[in-house]
């Protein structure tokens, strides 16, 4: 089951390339409310927050995992991005900009893939058997990805690469974490 949402959302993904204009130029029109929820995610979600987030969200005997993940998982999505060097959407299309989000630091900083859906989808692998932690993990990610897609900061694409990406390095960390026995008591 796992492998076949993994495949689909890798499929989703490449096919969300040819339509990502057309989905942001859909999603972004003006919305008193959707730019408050916008605005408030993206000011409070930041580099810091994610990293707390991470460390509430897992179990403490998996924090000697999460949070190195959490910064290596960092240098390799700015690898991709000056790899990579996509423009972000609001540079790019006429899009409504939302008052109250700096969108400043796309002077150096690009589109390609999402970091910020990634390192939460690192984490699935972490809590997939706890229900509630998978509840508001989900909840977190759909509410991030959707505020920087309606904000024109990532193209569709861009999240569900980050989904995928983020999640299989998190699973792949827990994977070989385990056969090391990497949380063995010390």
């Amino acid at each position: 089951m796992k492998k076949k949402l993994l495949i689909l959302l890798a499929i989703l993904a490449f096919i969300s390339l040819l339509f990502d204009k057309q989905v942001s130029l859909l999603i972004n029109f003006d919305s008193a409310f959707l730019s408050i929820i916008s605005s408030v995610s993206i000011s409070l979600i930041n580099q810091f927050t994610l990293l707390i987030i991470s460390v509430l969200i897992t179990k403490i005997r998996q924090w000697k995992l999460v949070i190195p993940l959490f910064f290596v998982l960092g240098v390799i999505f700015m690898l991709f991005k000056f790899i990579i060097l996509r423009q972000r959407p609001f540079e790019v299309l006429d899009l409504v900009i939302i008052k109250n989000i700096d969108y400043g630091f796309a002077s150096w900083n690009t589109s390609f893939p999402s970091w910020h859906t990634a390192a939460l989808a690192m984490l699935i692998p972490f809590v997939e058997k706890d229900k509630i932690r998978i509840i508001i993990l989900c909840t977190l990610i759909f509410f991030i990805s959707f505020s920087r897609l309606f904000a024109g900061i990532h193209y569709l694409s861009d999240i569900l690469f980050g989904l995928l990406i983020g999640y299989l390095i998190g699973d792949l960390a827990k994977k070989y974490s385990q056969k090391i026995n990497f949380f063995k008591d010390s």
